[in-house]
C-alpha cells in the first residue's frame, strides 16, 4: 500500500487537490479539516474537554465559530484547542489507514503534516505551491478573515523546510483547469511506479 500525504500553506489547494483525486480515481481519502468538523459536531468527549477549558462555551450555538472568535482574543487557548483537537483526528486517520489497509493506495489530506511529524507514517508526500497573495485571495473568499489567515500561517513550517520532506510539488497558481491535469498525471504516475 502506498501512503499518500498532501500538505501545503493555508489556501495552498490542497481541499482542490484532494477533491480531483477523488473524483478521478478510486483512491480512498481522509481529510483532517472533514475529521475537524465531524468532531465538532458529533463528539461529546471532545465537547467536555472544549468547555471544561473554556466553560464560555459551554451550549453555544455555531460551536466552530465561537471557538474561532475565541482564539483571536487568546492565543494560548489555542494551544490547549490542538492538545485535545490532534490526538482526535490521529486516531480517525489511524481508524481509516487500518480500514483501507488493503487498498493499493490511500490518500491523506493534513495541513500540519510535517509540523506534526505525520510524515513518518507516509510514504510519498505531495506538497502543494501557491503564491501568498492568491492564498489570502483564496482564504477570504470563503468569509474568513485576515487576521485568522495570519494566526494560522504562523503555525506552519517554512516552504523551505517542508521541501525537505516533499517527494512531489504541484504548483497552484493557474486555474482549476490546468490543477487538475497535473493531479491527475502525478497520480497515475505515482500509481504505475508502485
Amino acid at each position: 500500500m502506498i501512503k499518500l500525504g498532501i500538505t501545503g500553506y493555508i489556501g495552498s489547494g490542497k481541499t482542490s487537490v484532494t477533491n480531483i483525486i477523488k473524483k478521478n480515481t478510486k483512491i480512498p481519502t481522509f481529510c483532517a479539516d472533514d475529521a475537524v468538523n465531524v468532531i465538532y459536531k458529533k463528539d461529546i468527549k471532545f465537547k467536555k474537554k472544549l468547555f471544561k477549558i473554556e466553560p464560555s462555551l459551554k451550549n453555544k450555538k455555531f460551536l466552530k465559530k465561537k471557538v474561532i472568535n475565541l482564539i483571536y482574543k487568546n492565543k494560548k487557548f489555542l494551544n490547549k484547542l490542538e492538545k485535545i483537537i490532534h490526538p482526535l483526528v490521529r486516531k480517525r486517520m489511524n481508524k481509516f489507514i487500518k480500514k483501507n489497509k488493503n487498498k493499493k493506495t490511500i490518500l491523506l489530506d493534513i495541513p500540519l503534516l510535517i509540523e506534526n511529524k505525520l510524515y513518518k507514517k507516509l510514504d510519498k508526500i505531495i506538497l502543494i505551491q501557491c503564491k501568498r497573495e492568491l492564498r489570502i485571495k483564496r482564504f477570504l473568499k470563503t468569509g474568513r478573515d485576515i487576521n485568522l489567515f495570519k494566526l494560522l500561517e504562523k503555525k506552519q513550517l517554512s516552504f523551505v523546510y517542508k521541501k525537505k520532506f516533499a517527494d512531489y510539488i504541484i504548483k497552484n497558481n493557474k486555474n482549476l483547469k490546468n490543477l487538475k491535469k497535473n493531479v491527475v498525471y502525478l497520480i497515475k504516475n505515482i500509481e504505475k511506479n508502485a
